[in-house]
């Protein structure tokens, strides 16, 4: 399993772009809401210059080829998108939560919703290190939970540790 962000190793083609598009629409099912969609669908890899925009996705080798079984996009902080799709077969792996965590690592905040009846989506974002902080009414009329991650501007990087050698910082990467 290859977890990458966008545009590493990866055609920015349009065809490429359309195969994204409908691999959210068969497996992110009715589940992705339409502005978040239609935010990605006008995505351009010159928004990744842009603070809070990310794309990632994780691919896996197979006799086949390399396969694409799951995405993050996150488009301005997650305030005009946050969605995760992965592919049926590879769920219940943590795959999401991986995707979430490498598409967070050096955003100092972020904000996305879930519904309280979709289990799995609350799982992954607890897992990604992510803090419920509102319950509002989602754009369907659901119950939603508001999740958020926030970097203080003194407060220290959870994956980062201090190495022996005093004044130096050891940070992980999470891919």
């Amino acid at each position: 399993m290859h977890i990458s962000s966008f545009p590493n190793n990866m055609s920015s083609s349009e065809s490429t772009h359309r195969f994204y598009i409908q691999f959210i629409l068969k497996y992110g099912g009715r589940t992705i809401p339409f502005q978040a969609l239609r935010a990605f669908k006008g995505f351009t890899p010159e928004q990744l210059e842009q603070p809070g925009t990310r794309f990632v996705i994780c691919t896996i080798r197979t006799e086949a080829g390399i396969n694409t079984v799951g995405l993050c996009y996150i488009c301005d902080y997650g305030d005009q998108a946050c969605f995760v799709v992965v592919h049926p077969l590879y769920r219940g792996y943590n795959i999401g939560s991986r995707l979430l965590t490498t598409a967070l690592a050096d955003l100092e905040r972020i904000s996305c919703k879930a519904p309280i009846d979709d289990l799995p989506s609350l799982h992954m974002c607890f897992n990604a290190g992510l803090i419920a902080t509102q319950f509002i009414e989602g754009p369907t009329g659901k119950d939603t939970l508001v999740f958020e991650k926030r970097m203080l501007p003194n407060e220290p990087d959870i994956n980062c540790a201090t190495s022996v050698k005093e004044g130096e910082l050891h940070c992980l990467s999470p891919s």
